[in-house]
């Protein structure tokens, strides 16, 4: 089972694991509070994070999408070069951009920035917490499944 985590702005996992987890950075030697370093790339996190939403509100209002969002992302490929049969990753963007066809049925697309990443996607919201999802990529492999949504 894979858990992946979301947000609103839209965050990479790693983003989203260090805002949950920051109170506990920087607390060494019985010290409280967070370091000079987790402070400066908090700092550094909110004023990217604002520059890209103004971005993504104006390609949404653009092209009248209900969802725009430039998303970092890891991208694993198992693809080896033959000796040692490693996956290797990388860090990339994605730009993801979905419309509502009726008020329960999303569709939606994903390119990779620089790369052949593609997906499209379907979602059927059956309540206000819980979807039933599918995808096919670029490599016509399916996914199916249902998610759950919760605030906190």
């Amino acid at each position: 089972m894979e858990m992946h985590l979301t947000s609103q702005p839209a965050m990479s996992q790693e983003q989203i694991i260090t805002l949950l987890t920051w109170r506990n950075r920087g607390q060494t030697d019985g010290q409280s509070g967070i370091g000079r370093d987790e402070l400066l790339g908090l700092l550094d996190m909110g004023l990217h994070i604002r520059f890209v939403t103004e971005l993504e509100n104006i390609f949404r209002d653009a092209f009248q999408l209900d969802e725009f969002r430039l998303v970092r992302d890891t991208f694993t490929s198992d693809r080896s070069d033959g000796q040692d049969g490693t996956i290797s990753s990388r860090e990339g963007y994605n730009i993801e951009m979905a419309k509502y066809l009726t008020d329960r049925l999303l569709i939606s697309y994903s390119k990779g920035l620089g790369d052949e990443e593609e997906t499209l996607g379907l979602r059927y919201d059956v309540t206000k917490r819980i979807s039933i999802t599918g995808e096919i990529d670029e490599e016509n492999q399916y996914r199916f499944g249902i998610s759950t949504r919760f605030s906190f």
